[in-house]
C-alpha cells in the first residue's frame, strides 16, 4: 500500500503549514499515482494563505512490482550525500527483503534517484520501451514468430527490451528454445517489417557483435 505522512511546508509567501504528502508509492495497487508523478501533480499542496500550489519535497519510495522497478527518490538537495545515502538505501532494502516471506522477496535491486524529475525521466524511458515491446509482440503474433520474455530487471541491466523475437515458428503453450542465431534473425525480421524501433535497433547491434543473454535472464 502507498503511505502518507504529515509534513511542515514553508510557502514562499512566508506561511508555514502542515500538509499530507505521499512517502511510499505502490503503483500495482494505485496505478493513478504513476500518472500523477508523470503529470507533475504528485505531492503538490496548496498554501492556505496565498493559494499558491507548491511541490512538497520529500523522500519517496516508488515501487512498480509488475515492471520489477523500485526507486528510492531523495530530494535533489541531498545529492551531495550520495555515498552515505547509498548505504542507508542498501540497509533499508535488505531489511525489507528480510521481513518479507521468500515468495515475496524481490530478485531486482532498487534505483537511487534525486528529485522527481529524475524519476519522471526513468519512467518515460520505461514507457517508451514498453510501447515498442507491445508493438513487437503484436508483430510476432501476426508473423507467427516465437518470442521469449526477459525479466524486466535483466532487460534493464542489459539495456535491451524485455521481449526477444526468435526466428522460429510460434508453438502454442510451448517455450521455444533460445539461441543467439535465432534471436539475431528474429530481431532482423521484426526490423525488416517495421524499421522504426530504436531500442530494437540497438538490440540488433549488440547481437551482431556476438553478445547474448544468460538463461537466467529469461522468464
Amino acid at each position: 500500500m502507498s503511505s502518507y505522512v504529515q509534513q511542515e511546508i514553508k510557502c514562499p509567501c512566508g506561511e508555514v503549514f502542515e500538509a499530507e504528502v505521499c512517502q511510499s508509492v505502490s503503483v500495482s495497487r494505485e496505478p493513478d499515482l504513476k500518472d500523477r508523478v508523470l503529470g507533475g501533480q504528485f505531492n503538490v499542496v496548496q498554501c492556505p494563505r496565498c493559494q499558491q500550489m507548491i511541490y512538497a519535497e520529500h523522500f519517496v519510495l516508488f515501487h512498480d512490482s509488475s515492471q520489477e522497478l523500485m526507486a528510492f527518490v531523495y530530494p535533489p538537495s541531498m545529492e551531495s550525500e550520495t555515498e552515505k545515502i547509498r548505504v542507508v538505501m542498501g540497509n533499508a532494502f535488505k531489511r525489507l527483503q528480510d521481513e518479507s516471506p521468500p515468495e515475496q522477496q524481490m530478485r531486482y535491486q532498487p534505483f537511487l534517484l534525486f528529485g522527481l524529475d529524475a524519476l519522471c525521466d526513468l519512467l518515460n524511458i520505461e514507457e517508451e520501451i514498453l510501447d515498442e515491446m507491445k508493438i513487437v509482440q503484436a508483430l510476432c503474433d501476426s508473423m507467427k514468430l516465437a518470442y521469449r520474455r526477459l525479466h524486466f530487471d535483466a532487460a534493464r541491466k542489459n539495456n535491451v527490451p524485455a521481449i526477444l523475437p526468435l526466428n522460429a515458428p510460434a508453438e502454442k503453450n510451448a517455450k521455444v528454445s533460445i539461441d543467439a542465431s535465432r534471436a539475431l534473425e528474429g530481431v532482423r525480421k521484426i526490423l525488416e517489417s517495421n524499421p522504426y524501433h530504436a531500442h530494437y535497433k540497438r538490440f540488433l547491434q549488440k547481437l551482431e557483435v556476438g553478445w547474448f543473454l544468460k538463461d537466467s535472464d529469461f522468464v
